[in-house]
């Protein structure tokens, strides 16, 4: 609103060169423009009862016939039929102490003239940032009243009242400033205390890429990962879990996979067993076969020889026989026949195989990993194709398949599927350590250095990191940060032998100081 024709085409042009379409390439602004403020009165209330409202009210404090833009925005704020009331923005030349005390009360932000168009982008994230924080402190106020007075409606339900009011509320806040990280959070947050961790994931990806840096946005991320099943538990994590219910059939074959894919055959073995001695009735028939071929397979890690063989062969045919679309299991099945000789059987076997079609993307990474082992690369890659093309949004997917391309040495492969994961959790410490061990293989030091320093942005205590960072500035004769790499991985780890190395080679190329 305002009755100069030259301020609102300078409004037009500064609004319309805001980076809307960094965020949404699909994204469109419409304008309103009027000159009075009962025109803009009167057209706000008559769409309102059209249920259709403005995400942003502009207007100019000095007009010269009806309300100033001060005036009119506490008229449209007091209005009861507008709820919620719009974000106001008003333009002035010169901005008044009383000003901001009572556009304070309504929410207002604050334009002084002239303005750049940086001025005007922080403007607009100002005012989010205010919308923000008056919704959460409502919300907490709320909630303290609430528990003063006492009442006996349920706590959870009349907080949950409050969240969906905030969801509903924060949407438009975040369209109007999408490159403000603020509104993605809170946003993320109440829909997580409403119990909901799918929808936050890609709204959390969203505002790490407007902002990487600090370690909230990642551990929300993360916790949404964990909810959704989509996060590779740690050893660590998953102990914490067995002890507290080792009888878990589950859990016992969780811990044994992971220690397989860390190659702690022996150990393996043991949770698989515990994991098929606890198995019970209602526990899916899934989860007992990939136990057995758990045994299976962690007894070829120990020994690969006759003895082992026939032991496997026992596990995998135990684990066809309790799940017969175990896809996995028939082809480890036919290898260790193979090895044995056996090629009548490994025939049968086969031609039970194919006959079977994955149906989950689970099965389809199977599959990859068995063809990975057995070098049929080509083959390995359809399979993890069709791995991601049933479960897409899955970070686990890419990150699996990258550490066995890394650990095939096939590191250019390694990265684009690390790559691929980073893309759907950028919030995962593995990940950019997984990317710089590729890059500094690659010969690539600088990508190396920028995600080992990624990582610790996210958790600046991992001594490894900082191990792995020091070996890639020491790569490119960058001696000092070397040092302080190592240094800081030897103080968060005093034992770390290898830190300790690192500093004695860095010292063969460091300058000698002449003695006097």
């Amino acid at each position: 609103m305002s009755e100069k024709a030259y301020e609102i085409s300078q409004l037009r042009t500064t609004i319309e060169n805001l980076p809307y379409k960094n965020h949404d390439k699909d994204v469109t602004i419409s304008f309103t423009e009027v000159n009075l403020s009962d025109i803009a009165i009167e057209k706000i209330e008559t769409n309102a009862k059209k249920n259709v409202f403005y995400d942003l009210l502009i207007l100019s404090e000095k007009m010269k016939r009806g309300f100033s833009g001060m005036k009119t925005a506490s008229v449209i704020h007091s209005k009861k039929w507008l709820k919620p009331p719009p974000m106001i923005m008003l333009v002035t030349d010169k901005i008044e102490k009383d000003m901001i005390t009572n556009g304070a009360k309504i929410g207002q932000v604050f334009q002084a003239l002239p303005y750049t168009q940086h001025d005007f982008q922080h403007s607009i994230s100002t005012l989010a940032d205010n919308m923000v924080k008056t919704l959460e402190t409502n919300r907490d106020n709320a909630i303290k009243l609430f528990t003063e007075k006492g009442s006996t409606i349920d706590v959870t339900e009349f907080i949950s009242r409050l969240n969906t009011t905030i969801i509903r509320e924060l949407g438009p806040i975040k369209e109007l400033a999408p490159w403000n990280k603020k509104p993605y959070l809170a946003l993320s947050k109440a829909l997580m205390e409403e119990g909901d961790y799918k929808t936050p994931i890609p709204i959390l990806r969203a505002a790490i890429l407007i902002s990487f840096a600090g370690q909230e946005l990642h551990l929300l991320l993360k916790k949404c990962y964990q909810k959704t099943g989509m996060h590779k538990e740690e050893v660590s994590e998953l102990k914490k879990l067995l002890e507290a219910n080792p009888g878990s059939a589950k859990l016992n074959a969780q811990f044994g996979e992971s220690l397989l894919r860390n190659r702690d055959y022996k150990n393996a073995v043991g949770f698989f067993k515990k994991a098929i001695a606890n198995h019970k009735p209602e526990d899916p028939d899934r989860l007992k076969a990939k136990a057995h071929w758990g045994v299976g397979n962690s007894m070829l890690g120990i020994s690969d020889n006759d003895e082992t063989r026939k032991i496997a062969s026992e596990e995998f045919n135990q684990a066809i026989k309790v799940d017969p679309t175990l896809v996995l299991a028939y082809f480890n099945l036919i290898s260790v026949y193979k090895k044995l000789g056996m090629e009548e059987q490994a025939r049968e076997v086969m031609k039970k195989a194919i006959k079977i079609t994955p149906q989950s993307a689970k099965d389809w990474m199977d599959l990859f990993f068995f063809y990975m082992e057995d070098g049929e690369v080509a083959k390995a890659k359809v399979t993890l194709t069709k791995a991601i093309i049933i479960d897409p949004e899955n970070p686990l997917l890419p990150f699996l398949a990258g550490e066995v391309y890394l650990r095939n040495r096939m590191f250019k492969e390694a990265v684009e599927y690390f790559t691929k994961a980073v893309e759907l959790y950028p919030s995962d410490i593995r990940f950019y350590n997984s990317l710089g061990i590729c890059y500094r293989h690659l010969k690539e030091p600088e990508r190396s250095i920028e995600n080992y320093q990624k990582a610790l942005e996210i958790d600046p205590n991992d001594h490894n990191v900082h191990y792995n960072l020091g070996k890639a500035y020491h790569s490119v004769k960058n001696l000092s940060k070397a040092r302080q790499s190592y240094e800081q991985a030897l103080k968060l780890n005093s034992d770390f032998i290898e830190a300790k190395k690192g500093i004695l080679d860095l010292e063969k190329d460091e300058p000698k100081v002449p003695k006097k």
